[in-house]
């Protein structure tokens, strides 16, 4: 293997400790200094890292296979650990700044005791909706979500965008996915969503693809 295919690899290991450690790195600073500002600037690294990851797994494959089929990070799926570990560092995260969201608005430290502080600023466990991206499900998901989630003014932005991504799936979420969790990007991802979906001739014909399927059936 050539020295370039091995400093590729190489870098791809020091991404992956970048990713791995990015909660307990977070943990290392003083309980005051943990804020939500500061898991904001963690969110974007752990993106920004896992963003070069991708890329230079894409360029081992597209350019490289050859020399690197053979090696451990393909047959042993490097990829798919490190992606774990990705996912693992920002549910953390995403819990973290949820935790600390409902006294970010008091001061820039967290306080000991919430108790005072409505569930429902704790993540409630609501039964959401989950959207795969079918242009028939857009109307009936969007009504639901927005009536469970989008207009409840109890929640902030940050926990909407945080209800909104775990109700997103399959091909949607990938779209979503490299967007940095912040209050400022919910009506952002939200607002992307409606542009996309809300479009009345895709949804006729949608609508009226899925009601033939049906009608076949029944034959």
């Amino acid at each position: 293997m050539s020295q370039k295919h091995e400093t590729l690899i190489n870098n791809q290991q020091e991404l992956y400790g970048r990713i791995a450690r990015a909660v307990d790195n977070l943990r290392k600073l003083e309980t005051a200094k943990i804020s939500t500002s500061a898991i904001e600037i963690r969110l974007s690294q752990l993106d920004a890292n896992w963003e070069k990851f991708e890329k230079i797994h894409d360029q081992l494959r597209n350019e490289h296979w050859d020399q690197v089929k053979a090696h451990a990070y393909i047959t042993k799926n490097h990829y798919a650990g490190v992606e774990k570990a990705y996912y693992n560092q920002r549910a953390t995260l995403e819990e973290m700044m949820i935790t600390l969201s409902p006294s970010a608005g008091n001061s820039g430290a967290p306080e000991p005791s919430r108790s005072s502080e409505p569930l429902r600023s704790q993540l409630p466990r609501l039964q959401l909706p989950t959207f795969l991206g079918r242009f028939e499900d857009w109307p009936n998901f969007k009504d639901l979500f927005q009536s469970m989630v989008g207009t409840d003014n109890s929640l902030k932005e940050i926990q909407k965008f945080h209800y909104l991504r775990n109700s997103l799936k399959g091909e949607v979420e990938q779209l979503t996915r490299n967007i940095p969790t912040t209050a400022g990007n919910y009506e952002r991802v939200w607002t992307m969503l409606q542009e996309h979906y809300d479009i009345k001739r895709l949804l006729v014909r949608s609508v009226f693809t899925t009601f033939s399927n049906l009608s076949k059936m029944k034959r």
